[in-house]
């Protein structure tokens, strides 16, 4: 049996979860301090609840999010694969959060702070309407008719969405990391050591 986990802190949702091509176990929940001390508890936690000691893949998500959140999470990964000696597949936390939503279009987006989102869209066949950005939201470009908006910064568009005729997603909060863990299944992935988290804007600080 395959077995294939997933960790994603890009939001204020952070999750991991595990699928075995049938089964699904998931882990969710909002941590605003020490989001390091319950990833590993939790990785094991869906592996017990699927029967397994550990996984063959793990995917992570990259961002673009929190500046932090991110991090942590990708070292969490880099460090289950290497303990593990699996491989590691990254994977875009919008495109995760849009692919966990059926609908024609979909647009995801995360609150990026200082007035401005991060957003992407994509269509049901993958193509992509709107690639990854960090915009403000008054910027927003035309949106297909009848877009649906997930992520926890959809609310944020709300004006725009509704000017596509589209709407946001009552399950928005979902924080994709299940549709991490079915998008890297089957994969063998890479060396842990080369996934880097993949932000959109430049840090914050810097340097003296």
């Amino acid at each position: 049996m395959t077995v294939a986990v997933a960790i994603d802190t890009a939001g204020p949702l952070i999750g991991v979860a595990a699928w075995d091509g049938a089964r699904s176990a998931t882990r969710t929940g909002r941590v605003s301090r020490g989001t390091e001390r319950v990833l590993v508890p939790w990785l094991r936690e869906v592996l017990d609840e699927l029967g397994v000691d550990r996984p063959d893949v793990i995917g992570v998500g990259v961002g673009p999010g929190a500046f932090t959140g991110v991090r942590v999470g990708v070292a969490a990964a880099i460090g289950a694969a290497m303990g593990y000696r699996v491989g590691l597949v990254e994977v875009g936390s919008l495109w995760s959060r849009a692919r966990s939503v059926d609908a024609d279009h979909v647009l995801a987006v995360l609150d990026a702070r200082r007035g401005r989102v991060y957003v992407g869209g994509w269509a049901r066949d993958g193509a992509c309407f709107l690639e990854p950005a960090d915009l403000r939201p008054d910027a927003l470009p035309a949106l297909p008719a009848g877009v649906l908006a997930t992520g926890e910064g959809a609310p944020l568009l709300a004006d725009g969405i509704a000017a596509a005729s589209g709407r946001v997603c009552e399950t928005y909060t979902d924080c994709g990391v299940l549709e991490v863990a079915r998008s890297v299944w089957g994969r063998t992935g890479g060396d842990p050591t080369a996934v880097r988290p993949r932000y959109l804007r430049a840090p914050g600080v810097g340097a003296p």
